[in-house]
């Protein structure tokens, strides 16, 4: 519902999907969060759309949480201090960190510049996204109650203010980001594209 909501960009019809397959495949006792399961998520946007495979945010979607289950086993936290405060921020250190290296690649080459404090931003940004989706939600079950929805919705439009301007601000600061030349040339952005497509082809000759 969410995803139709919000206009299913790549990004919402990729984790819709893959919530449908995770819950399924912990119905039938398998394991939920497989690469399997990732890929299923990309053939079946891809059948439908396949010139999805063009769409940045449908490389960044699939590449960042491809990232975080191929490294986050590498880089979680130890099991003597995962359920502590600290292994929990260790953990969620870890998946900004697993899923900024899988896009790095791919952010600078669409975008032509790498972000220096994604870990800063995103131990703000990441939390607060949580609450203001929960919040936006509230807002339209409770539209009805006038006084509720009035401070439901002050409050929403508070956070949102907060989270912009602390973007400006990580933006503003020196070195927030390392720009990279030159830019891709007209009808580059469509290669990483081809390239995908060309080596999945590749890959099913041999």
């Amino acid at each position: 519902f969410y995803a139709v909501v919000a206009g299913m960009p790549a990004s919402l019809v990729r984790a819709s999907i893959m919530c449908t397959l995770v819950c399924m495949s912990a119905l039938a006792g398998g394991n939920p969060l497989s690469e399997g399961n990732l890929y299923l998520a990309a053939f079946l946007i891809l059948l439908f759309a396949p010139l999805s495979l063009f769409d940045v945010g449908f490389q960044m979607s699939f590449v960042s949480v491809l990232s975080i289950l191929k490294l986050m086993p590498f880089v979680a936290p130890p099991r003597v201090i995962a359920s502590s405060p600290a292994g929990k921020l260790w953990a969620f250190m870890a998946v900004s960190l697993c899923a900024q290296a899988g896009v790095a690649a791919l952010v600078a080459y669409h975008f032509h510049n790498f972000p220096t404090y994604f870990m800063l931003s995103n131990l703000v940004v990441v939390p607060m996204a949580t609450v203001i989706v929960s919040l936006s939600f509230a807002l339209a079950a409770l539209s009805w109650l006038h006084p509720v929805a009035v401070a439901v919705g002050w409050l929403l439009k508070t956070l949102l203010r907060f989270q912009f301007s602390f973007l400006d601000f990580a933006g503003s600061l020196p070195g927030a980001s390392l720009t990279l030349y030159p830019p891709v040339g007209e009808g580059g952005e469509n290669e990483l594209g081809l390239t995908i497509l060309c080596s999945a082809g590749e890959f099913d000759t041999l």
